[in-house]
């Protein structure tokens, strides 16, 4: 969000606000649970040892039940943290920011989508981000966008 900010922002005062890190926190979650496969691939279980305790799963098990119902849970907290630091995003003052910032988010949301699609089963490749229908998607919000930041 701060690289956002400083470097399309030309380095601009922004709002202190809860809600500042949010979209990037949701990125960080969509983004975790993309690459699951290959972080198991490197040697790396990037799920906390209490929720596997917890939940009662092997930490590379990914169909288990117990690790669907956790990725569920991932998924929907990314869900929410788009929205509301989307709403941050909208009171940014300067444009290509705000614009930047929903392409951020654009770019994992389809991951998120998918995963539910799948009934919450990881894949180990999501390219999904890469098709012509969401850049239509990101072309569509930039036009939805420009209207509201200037008239309100």
């Amino acid at each position: 969000t701060d690289g956002i900010l400083h470097f399309i922002g030309n380095d601009q005062k922004y709002p202190e606000s809860p809600n500042r890190y949010l979209a990037a926190q949701g990125a960080h979650i969509a983004h975790m649970l993309r690459d699951m496969y290959q972080d198991k691939e490197q040697g790396f279980i990037n799920v906390p040892k209490e929720i596997i305790e917890k939940y009662k799963f092997a930490a590379d098990d990914f169909e288990h039940p117990n690790f669907r119902r956790w990725v569920q849970e991932q998924v929907e907290l990314s869900e929410m943290l788009f929205a509301e630091g989307k709403e941050y995003l909208d009171k940014l003052p300067i444009l290509r920011s705000k614009i930047a910032g929903y392409w951020y988010c654009a770019r994992f949301e389809p991951i998120l989508k998918v995963i539910k699609e799948d009934n919450y089963i990881l894949r180990e490749g999501y390219d999904q981000y890469k098709t012509k229908q969401n850049l239509v998607k990101m072309m569509l919000t930039s036009i939805k966008i420009v209207p509201k930041h200037y008239l309100g």
